[in-house]
This record gives structure tokens, sequence and C-alpha cells, in this order.
């Protein structure tokens, strides 16, 4: 019977693993291959294939055992960089998203850069589905992570991409108070061209918002040094040119000048440059009073439109078949239908090896029952005579039992009346000592919040502390240069504070340094992260990570550890 058991369960075992497909292995150096071979090409602009699709999914997956949390974040960015490549918009957001909560930014060795870069392809995602305010609102992760990173080409990136999408949101406030600390801010990283070829943005803004006088400013500074513009006749291979000198000119009022450049715009083939180029003269010749060519070129603008929505509208499909391909989608479903198809027929082919095992196994059972019959009459009988036998034992059993209860039952309960009493009275110490510390938290906890209010109330005149409030405020991150303000500060009412931080904590880190900084300071634990560019409960953390270096242990709670820094 065993045998036959035996047998059966290693033919079902043995169909179970023919469908099943064992995952390939994978070592660290065959995906750092991978990774480097797909971030090559994406570097290089080269398409992503299905393949690498493939490849990607098992990096992710071996990652997220055997790796760290930068090589993860890489992994996700580059899978999100292959499937934008293939047109699965929804599949690299998701992948961005991921990567992004696998970053530790409270590390030290944390990829900014690669970070930077998430936040980068998710704004982009979110630019091409025309969600510009939620691309707004999500852009200062993109700078604040590239300053980490001191990426400075894609900090002024960032910075004229944010203008760009107030542009298209129709904000024109935000991009005049923006426009100069870009141009400043270019400077200040050397990329000064790069910044003068994105005027156009700007001057357009000011414009709009009737302020002639910066928009000249800026025209005059694209003209000089964009080196887009022949000065001898003012002449440019960019339409946009054009559209915006025109729109200056007129503005300024103009409009001979104006219909100069308009001219020139309604000679571009693209029918968006031919209909803005119709306004623009349209509204020279009413501003001169010549209704007849106003109206003509009134005319000429609403055939454009047209023309120029049918232009539109072919980019907007083809802007939507970059976002998702639908013939990928059909033939990905096709693909799954044959599986399904082979699914079903594998599992009908066992169904039908299951029925025979089956039928077999009834058979080989109805034979062993008849065979084994006598033996098991033989085992019930045998049965029968060892419960007797149990029987006679239980109760020789039971009678020494009761023998031993009468003679050890005043003991027993002395015994366990002393138990009992010992332990009421470890109960009431127990309880003494959780209402002791309850009492000593309580204390604790008065005590930081009265020193923190102390030193808040010291310095929060100071002129440092209002610029760090500020900082607070908009969302900024601290410089190296704040803190080493914040140090010479402290040290000027307390000159051995430093050493006795560092002879406290000798292996103490940066961040833990900047912590101690802020906190002592006088601002709060929320201020600190939101300072550090970290998350809210950062600096808490860390404030127990001291606390731990220098005691040895974890605090039991957080007033404990704010308790101890206050103190140092």
């Amino acid at each position: 019977m065993n045998n036959l058991l035996f047998f059966l369960s290693f033919i079902l075992f043995f169909i179970g693993c023919t469908h099943q497909t064992v995952p390939s292995r994978m070592s660290k150096k065959e995906a750092r291959a991978i990774m480097q071979d797909v971030s090559e090409r994406n570097r290089k602009y080269q398409p992503l294939t299905e393949r690498d699709d493939t490849m990607m999914q098992r990096v992710v997956e071996f990652y997220k055992t055997y790796g760290t949390s930068n090589e993860l974040m890489e992994a996700y960015y580059l899978l999100g960089s292959v499937y934008r490549d293939l047109h699965e918009a929804p599949k690299a957001m998701e992948a961005y998203l991921t990567g992004i909560d696998a970053a530790d930014t409270l590390s030290d060795d944390c990829n900014f850069y690669i970070l930077a870069r998430l936040y980068g392809q998710k704004n982009d995602l979110l630019y091409k589905q025309r969600l510009y305010e939620k691309a707004i609102d999500d852009h200062k992760y993109i700078e604040r992570y590239a300053r980490m990173a001191n990426d400075t080409i894609y900090i002024v990136a960032s910075l004229w991409r944010n203008l760009e999408l107030c542009s298209r949101y129709g904000d024109y406030e935000a991009i005049a108070n923006r426009c100069w600390d870009a141009i400043e801010e270019s400077k200040r990283y050397n990329h000064f061209d790069y910044a003068v070829k994105r005027l156009n943005t700007c001057i357009l803004a000011y414009i709009e918002l009737n302020k002639t006088k910066e928009a000249r400013q800026l025209m005059t500074i694209y003209e000089q040094y964009s080196g887009e513009v022949d000065l001898s006749d003012f002449k440019s291979e960019f339409p946009i040119y054009y559209y915006a000198k025109g729109r200056l000119l007129l503005a300024e009022h103009k409009q001979d000048s104006a219909g100069i450049f308009f001219r020139r715009e309604m000679k571009e083939k693209d029918w968006n440059n031919r209909q803005a180029a119709y306004r623009g003269l349209h509204e020279v010749f009413r501003g001169e009073g010549r209704i007849d060519s106003a109206y003509k070129y009134a005319v000429l603008q609403s055939e454009a439109v047209d023309s120029a929505y049918q232009e539109m509208l072919s980019a907007n499909i083809q802007n939507l078949h970059e976002l998702y391909d639908y013939s990928r989608a059909q033939k990905d479903s096709f693909q799954k239908t044959l599986q399904l198809e082979e699914k079903q027929r594998r599992l009908q082919a066992m169904w039908l090896v299951m029925g025979i095992v089956a039928i077999v196994v009834l058979f080989a059972f109805y034979y062993l029952y008849t065979r084994y019959q006598k033996k098991i009459a033989a085992a019930v009988l045998e049965l029968e005579r060892s419960n007797a036998r149990l029987a006679e034992q239980e109760h020789a059993l039971a009678l020494l039992n009761e023998q031993l209860k009468h003679a050890e039952n005043e003991t027993e309960k002395a015994m366990l009346a002393e138990q009992v009493k010992l332990a009421e009275e470890e109960a009431m110490r127990q309880e003494l000592v959780v209402k002791e510390r309850q009492e000593e938290l309580s204390r604790l906890r008065k005590w930081a919040k009265n020193r923190a209010k102390e030193i808040r109330t010291l310095y929060q005149g100071d002129e440092l502390f209002l610029y760090l409030l500020d900082l607070v405020e908009r969302d900024k991150a601290a410089m190296p240069e704040d803190y080493k303000r914040i140090e010479e500060c402290l040290i000027h009412d307390d000159a051995r504070l430093m050493h006795r931080f560092y002879k406290t904590i000798p292996d103490a880190s940066e961040t833990d340094r900047r912590v101690f900084l802020l906190l002592r300071f006088g601002l709060r634990k929320s201020e600190a992260s939101s300072l550090m560019a970290h998350e809210r409960a950062a600096s808490a953390n860390t404030c127990d990570r001291m606390f731990e270096k220098a005691v040895g242990r974890m605090p039991s709670n957080r007033a404990e550890a704010y308790n101890w820094l206050l103190a140092l």
C-alpha cells in the first residue's frame, strides 16, 4: 500500500513540474552588465526593445533581494525608460514611482543624480498628458535633488523647463517672477548660453502682462547673445523669434516694424506659424484703421486656424502613440490568447492522465483491501487485548495518585499560598515602577519643551534665524555655508559646544552635526528636516541614532533623546 501511494505521488509531482518554469538565476556581475548596456544605449538615445524589458525585469527582481537602494532605484529608472521607448506610459509611470519610493534620501551615499532623473521622467510623462499643474507642483523635487547631486546642467534645464510649463498653463506672473532668477542662476553655473536661447518664453509672458520694458530688455539680450539672430537684417532660422519680435513691436505701437516680422513668419510652411502671422497682421491693420486689410487677414487667419487645428490633432495623435502603443497591446493580447489555449490543452492532457491513474488506484485498492482483511481482523483482536491491559494500568495509577493526594495535600496548599503572595508583591512592585516611569516621562517632556522654548526665544530675533525660517516657508534646503554661520553663532555663545559634541559622539556623521546645529539654534525637528530636504521624521530619527551612539542603547522615548541632545 505504501509503495502504491509513493508511486501515485511521484506521478502527480512529475505532472505538476512539467507545467512550472524555474526562474533562471542571475549573478551580481551579470545584473550590472545588463544595467550598463541599457544605460549606455539610453544615454545615446538608442531605442530600447522588448528584449530589454525582459532583461530589466530580471534585474529588478534580483536587486529587490540582493541589491542596495541605489541599485534598485537605478534599475527601476532604466525599466521605466524601456517602457517609455515601448510606448507603455502607465507601466513607465509605475516604474518611476516605485524607483522614487526605493530611494533612501537619509543615506549619505544616496544617488541623487538618478533620483533627479526619476522625477524628470515622471514630469515629462505628466507634460505629455497635459497635466501641467501637477507637473509644475512636482518640479521642485527635480531642482532639489539636482542641487543635492551638484548636477549643474540639470539644475539649469529644470529651471527653464519649469518656465515652459508655466507658459503652457498660462501662469505668466510666475514666469515674470522667476525669469531673472533663472538667468542669474544660469550665469552662476556657466550656462548662460543655454538660458539665452530660451528667453522667448519669458518675452511673450512679459508682453501678455503689458510689461514691454522688461520684454525689450530680454529681446535685446536674446538678439545679442543667442547666436540665432543675424543682427545685420534681424533674420533668424527660428520663426518663434519673428512672432515674439512682432508682438513686442506691436505692444510698443510700432505697427510698420511689427508688420515686417509678421510677414516673415507668414512665409513659413507650418500652419501654426501662418495663423499666428495672420493674427498679428490683422491686429496691425486694425490698429492703423485699414479695415479692408484687417478683414482680409481675419479671413486668412480663420482658414489657417482650421489647418493648424488639423496639424495639432495629428500631433496629439502622435503624442498619444508615444504614450501608449495600441498595436503592441493587441499583439500582447494575441500572444496571451495563444498561451491560454496552450495551457488549456495541457490541462486537458493532465486531467486525462490523472483519470487513468485514478482508475488504476481503485483496482489496486480493491485488491489490497481483500488481501489485508485477515491482517486487519488480527490487528483488531490485538488492539482489544492491549486496551484491556491499558485499563488495568490506569486503574493502578489512579490508586497511587489518590494516595499521593491525601499524603501531600496540606504541604501543597501552603506552597501555593506562598507563591500567590510572592506574585502579588511582584505585581505591586511593577505597578510602582510603571508609575514612576510615567512621571519621569512627563517631567522630561515638560523640561524639553521649556528648554526648546528658551532656545527659540534666545535666537528668534536673530537675522540668521529669520533667514532659516524663510527657507522653511519656501520649502528650500539650507546650503553648507548656512551651517557654518549657525556654528559660528553658537560657538560665540558657548565656545566649547562643538568640543563637547564630538567628545560625546566621536563618530558623528555630517548629518548628525547638521541636525545638532539646527536643533541647538532653536529650530523645531520638523523645520530641521525641511532645511535638510529630508522627510518630516528624519531629524527625530537622527536624534535617536545619536543617543544610541553615545549611550549604547536606543532611547525609551523621543523626549529622552531630545532632552539629552539639548543638555549637551
